[in-house]
Order: C-alpha cells, then sequence, then structure tokens
C-alpha cells in the first residue's frame, strides 16, 4: 500500500480505493458521484449496480475519503474514476498496468 500511494494517477487511486472499500473493480470503475455521502463516511452501491442485486452501504475510512476528496479536486465528469475516453470509466486494463509497474 505504501508503493501504491506513490504512484500517480487515476488509476492508482482506483486500485487503492477498491482495496480499502474491499469492492469489485466494477463496483469502483462505475462509482458516481451522487453515490456517495462523505460526511457520513458511506458510499452507497445501488442495487442495478450490484452482483446480488440489492443496494449496498460500504464505511469508508479515513483514507478512502481522503482519496476521494482527492479524485473531486479533478473531477471531470459524474464518474469518480474516469477514464480517458470521455464519459466511460476506467478499463480492467488500467488496473494491471498499474499492478504490473
Amino acid at each position: 500500500m505504501v508503493a501504491l500511494r506513490e504512484r500517480e494517477g487515476i488509476a492508482a487511486r482506483a486500485l487503492e480505493f477498491a482495496i480499502l472499500t474491499a469492492a469489485r473493480s466494477g463496483e469502483v470503475f462505475g462509482a458516481s458521484w451522487d453515490e456517495f455521502d462523505l460526511e457520513a463516511r458511506v458510499w452507497t452501491v445501488p442495487a442495478a449496480r450490484m452482483k446480488a442485486g440489492r443496494a449496498h452501504r460500504v464505511p469508508l475510512s479515513a483514507r478512502a475519503v481522503e482519496i476521494l476528496r482527492e479524485m473531486e479536486q479533478r473531477r471531470l465528469s459524474e464518474l469518480v474514476f474516469p477514464g480517458t475516453k470521455p464519459g466511460r470509466p476506467l478499463s480492467v486494463m488500467a488496473l494491471e498496468m498499474v499492478c504490473a509497474g
């Protein structure tokens, strides 16, 4: 985690966030700003985006909130972790490249 935190870029922050929240990559990639209550430190993933088909509330650690605040400063769209194509999330390859590098 120390080495990951030192890495720059959206993909590195997405991977760190996924680890901190124990969320599936698809849930992280599709995360939109309206799913978060940063004051309550809770992420509510809507049922439509969950494999089980039920909404899921994820408590957020201080570092997870810090990542979200950092991403908020870079905000380009409704997606928290946007890809390089407008309106599209990161690809799975982005995380693989972070792990390989």
